[in-house]
């Protein structure tokens, strides 16, 4: 267990205090058997040791692993939740309302319009990835050791579809999935800082949830959320890594080492950035190891080196997930192709108000800490932070296929970090000039903490690139609909004439709404059919076209469609005309069956 001891008189060398800086950190065991976190570190020991030969052997390895995985990651995201969820109602129950009120609305307003085309959608690459995870569950290690989309480890896919094949293909399933993250995620965070926050704070919860929502003043993040990108994920496991670490330090209960533990081997799973996340976890639990202090006594020597065992444990874990993915990404891992003109446009990108700015309405505050921690007058902890973040930064500036928006993409990682250390200096320094009594500033805060997922999320500012925006919705409805008449039809084939190529490009969509689905793309003349195995999701079957011609009946029969101005062949009826309006469009689509 830990101890928090008061903070002694602070030169003014480091007023400024560092993320912990103001709490020493004892490992005692006060009664309680050391045989706990010695049995954590042991079992996240073997679980590495499993992970290497999974990757090594596969077979019953990686069977066994997929399935230790999967059921990890359900019990760290429902825990959590669970756990947050009766920390809000403590607070409650002490009648603190504004902080427990502001998380909970945000967390309704975050998925306002779940479901509903428009609003939200589906975009491509988030259909793709989808449907790679509905595919990899096929397997036997559920796609455990494989690579998908991107060149990027399947189970992160695996995990996000296996909801879809409990509860169905549909844009309401993916988007409550993606929102039952981020929400626990939030929730996580907040229960972290709050216990943090409480050397500080009459009401640390109020100040948590203000913390929180700064980090999705970042337009992406929400953005992400509402399109079922997986690229939300490493942020958001950030999120939730950091909730889990915080109250592991500061009450270091069994369950808190193991949520540590799985958030770290999550985000080692994913593709660079996230990885970068998870080394900064291995940083930090590392110094925690090294910097654990103990008194004379015997029991507490032996509890502080059960302390130790325990997080090198995790460590070795969280370092086996990152090396595994790190060799099996190193291709994209490779550096690319970035000139000064590029690297200055891609980093103003960074800064500007626009839909790649990383922290928007905070931008000013996020280069201040910078700054100040790379010029030494923050604590050690800042500078580590800021280091690491310009490392992530550096990293997706030149890093294979970087771009304007990929580098925004693969940076959101480091906003949950920054802004957390960030939010903890100011509350600290509001503190000393005593700041925050004031029953206007906690209402001010627990206003700006409701209106920024207000304004984000319902009033939705953010200018996504119109052409990607109507694709994704036009794409998104269409699919949904077709999936619709297969499953009226009790069909497993659908065949789809389509003349205009912006809207030719169905079956990723198709694979996801409708994933046992037979589907042949009619456009120019040619037919292509989607090919589960293949990640190129194209093959030509000019033998396919010739049997529907002719009539003949495939696995008792099919499903014929045609987006306008291309038309069903005469031969097969006219069919009923649905229609869709978007962005001053009409879109007619014609089914038969």
């Amino acid at each position: 267990m830990l101890r928090l001891c008061k903070p002694c008189a602070r030169s003014r060398g480091d007023r400024l205090v560092g993320l912990f800086s103001n709490v020493k950190i004892h490992y005692l065991n006060e009664g309680k058997s050391v045989l706990q976190p010695m049995a954590v570190g042991a079992a996240f020991s073997l679980l590495g040791v499993l992970e290497f030969e999974a990757y090594r052997q596969k077979g019953v390895f990686s069977t066994v692993a997929s399935r230790i995985w999967l059921a990890g990651m359900a019990y760290l995201l429902v825990s959590s939740f669970c756990l947050a969820m009766a920390d809000l109602v403590r607070e409650l129950k002490n009648r603190e309302f504004l902080g427990p009120l502001a998380i909970l609305g945000f967390c309704v307003l975050q998925l306002w319009g779940a479901g509903q085309i428009g609003p939200r959608w589906l975009d491509h690459e988030s259909a793709k990835g989808l449907a790679a995870g509905l595919a990899s569950l096929n397997s036997p290690d559920l796609g455990y050791t494989a690579l998908a989309l991107g060149g990027y480890p399947a189970r992160q896919y695996s995990f996000l579809a296996a909801t879809s094949l409990v509860f169905g293909s549909s844009l309401l399933v993916a988007n409550l999935t993606y929102g039952f993250v981020l929400s626990t995620a939030a929730l996580s965070m907040r229960m972290g800082l709050k216990k943090l926050l409480g050397t500080l704070s009459p009401k640390p919860g109020l100040y948590a949830s203000a913390i929180v929502f700064a980090v999705f003043t970042s337009p992406l993040i929400f953005l992400y959320a509402r399109i079922c990108e997986q690229s939300l994920l490493p942020s958001a496991f950030m999120m939730l890594a950091i909730g889990c670490f915080l109250m592991h330090t500061l009450g270091d209960k069994a369950g808190d080492s193991v949520r540590v533990g799985l958030a770290g081997g999550f985000l080692g799973s994913m593709h660079a950035s996230a990885l970068a996340a998870a080394i900064l976890l291995i940083a930090a639990l590392a110094s925690k190891a090294i910097g654990a202090r103990a008194r004379e006594r015997e029991e507490e020597k032996r509890a502080r080196f059960a302390g130790i065992i325990q997080c090198l444990g995790l460590c070795l874990y969280i370092g086996v997930t990152v090396l595994i993915s790190a060799f099996q990404m190193r291709s994209s891992l490779s550096a690319g192709k970035a000139d000064s003109d590029f690297i200055s446009g891609a980093l103003i990108s960074l800064v500007k108000e626009n839909p790649y700015g990383l922290f928007r309405y905070i931008t000013p505050l996020a280069l201040l800490y910078l700054v100040l921690s790379l010029i030494g007058m923050l604590s050690v902890y800042d500078l580590y932070l800021a280091l690491w973040s310009c490392a992530v930064l550096a990293l997706s500036l030149f890093s294979k296929g970087a771009n304007s928006y990929v580098v925004a993409q693969r940076a959101t990682v480091i906003v949950p970090a920054i802004v957390s250390a960030m939010g903890f200096h100011v509350v600290d320094f509001a503190k000393r000039q005593q700041l925050l009594f004031s029953k206007w500033v906690a209402l001010l805060m627990a206003a700006l903490a409701i209106a920024v997922p207000v304004a984000e999320n319902v009033l939705d500012p953010v200018q996504t690139s119109k052409f990607a925006k109507e694709e994704g919705v036009i794409q998104t409805a269409i699919a949904s609909e077709l999936a619709a008449a297969l499953k009226s039809a009790n069909s497993s084939t659908l065949v789809y004439f389509v003349d205009d190529e912006f809207l030719s490009d169905m079956m990723d969509f198709l694979a996801y709404c409708a994933p046992s689905a037979n589907v042949l793309v009619v456009y120019g003349g040619q037919l292509e059919k989607y090919q589960k195995e293949s990640d190129e999701s194209f093959m030509k079957r000019e033998g396919d076209l010739r049997m529907i011609e002719n009539g003949q009946d495939i696995e008792g029969g099919f499903v014929i469609a045609a987006l306008r101005p291309a038309s069903i062949p005469e031969r097969y009826g006219q069919g009923t005309r649905v229609s869709f309006e978007y962005f001053g469009n009409t879109y007619d689509l014609d089914i038969c069956y």
